[in-house]
C-alpha cells in the first residue's frame, strides 16, 4: 500500500472512530430504539467494539482484525442467544456498516483525488472485511444457539426421569415414554446423584410406561442398576409387563440378579 494512500485511510479511520456513536445509533431504526431502549443500551459496548475493528482492519492487513472479528463475535453471539434476538439483528447492523463506512471512504477519496485502482483496492478490503464479519457472527451464533438447545435438551431430560423420594430412604423413579442414549444417560445421572444427595438405600425404576424394551435400552438399564449397585444402592426394578420381561429374558438380562415386581405398589410394599 502506498504511503499516500496509507495517509488518507488512516483520515478515514480517525473520522470512523471520532463518529462511532452518532454511526452506532443510526444502526437501528428510531422506531426500534423506541420500543427497544433497554436492548439498544445493552448493545452499544458491541457496537462500538465492532466499528473500532473495522476502523483498524483500514490500515492493518494483517490477521490482527480477523482475530479481534472473532473475540467480537464469541461475544456478540452469547448476548444474542441470552436475550433470544435473532442472527438477522446483527446482519443488519453489519450492512448498515457496510454502506455508512462505505460513504465515509468514497468522500474521503473523492477530497483526496484518489484514482480509481487506489479506491478500488480500498473498498475490495473493506468489504471482505465487512463479509467476514457476516460469516464469523453467522457461524459462532449458530454455535452458540446449538449449544444451549443441547442444555436445554438435557434439562428437559433431567425433568423427564426425576428421583421422587417415597420414604427416608426409598426413591422412585417414574419412566415414561421411549428411553435414547440420551435419557438412558439422565437416567443414570440423576439415579446417582440424587440417591447419593438423599443418602438413599434403594431406588425403584418403574417402567410401568415405558412401551418398548430393546437392546440398547435394556442395556442402559442394566448399566444404571449396576452402578446404583456398585455405589451401595439397592437397585429394583418395577412394572414389568409380561411383555417386557420377556423381551429382557430373550436379550439375555439374567434376571435372577435383579429384584424384580409387577408394579410399584408391590415394589413399595415389599419395603
Amino acid at each position: 500500500m502506498e504511503i499516500s494512500q496509507q495517509s488518507w485511510l488512516e483520515q478515514v479511520q480517525e473520522k470512523i472512530l471520532i463518529n462511532k456513536e452518532d454511526i452506532a445509533k443510526k444502526a437501528m431504526p428510531e422506531e426500534m430504539i423506541q420500543a427497544n431502549s433497554h436492548l439498544s443500551s445493552e448493545l452499544m459496548p458491541w457496537r462500538f467494539h465492532l466499528l473500532e475493528v473495522f476502523a483498524q482492519s483500514l490500515t492493518d492487513q494483517s490477521k490482527q482484525p480477523k482475530q479481534l472479528l472473532q473475540a467480537w463475535a464469541d461475544e456478540l453471539s452469547d448476548k444474542l442467544v441470552e436475550l433470544n434476538l435473532p442472527l438477522d439483528l446483527a446482519l443488519q447492523e453489519i450492512d448498515y456498516y457496510r454502506d455508512a463506512i462505505g460513504h465515509v471512504i468514497k468522500e474521503e477519496a473523492k477530497q483526496k483525488g484518489l484514482s480509481l485502482d487506489e479506491f478500488y483496492e480500498s473498498m475490495t478490503h473493506f468489504h471482505n472485511i465487512i463479509d467476514e464479519a457476516c460469516y464469523i457472527i453467522s457461524r459462532t451464533y449458530v454455535k452458540e444457539h446449538e449449544r444451549t438447545l443441547t442444555n436445554a435438551q438435557y434439562a428437559v431430560e433431567e425433568l423427564s426421569v426425576p428421583l421422587v423420594r417415597v420414604s427416608l430412604n426409598t426413591g422412585v423413579i417414574p419412566i415414561i415414554g421411549d428411553i435414547d442414549t440420551n435419557r438412558a444417560q439422565a437416567i443414570m445421572n440423576n439415579a446417582l446423584n440424587q440417591s447419593a444427595e438423599y443418602e438413599l438405600d434403594t431406588v425403584i425404576m418403574d417402567l410401568q410406561g415405558v412401551s418398548v424394551i430393546d437392546t440398547m435400552v435394556a442395556d442402559q438399564l442394566f448399566k444404571v442398576i449396576t452402578a446404583l449397585e456398585v455405589s451401595g444402592v439397592h437397585a429394583i426394578l418395577s412394572g414389568l409387563r409380561p411383555d417386557i420381561a420377556q423381551t429382557m429374558v430373550q436379550l439375555g438380562i439374567n434376571m435372577k440378579q435383579i429384584e424384580t415386581h409387577s408394579s410399584l405398589l408391590q415394589a413399595l410394599e415389599a419395603q
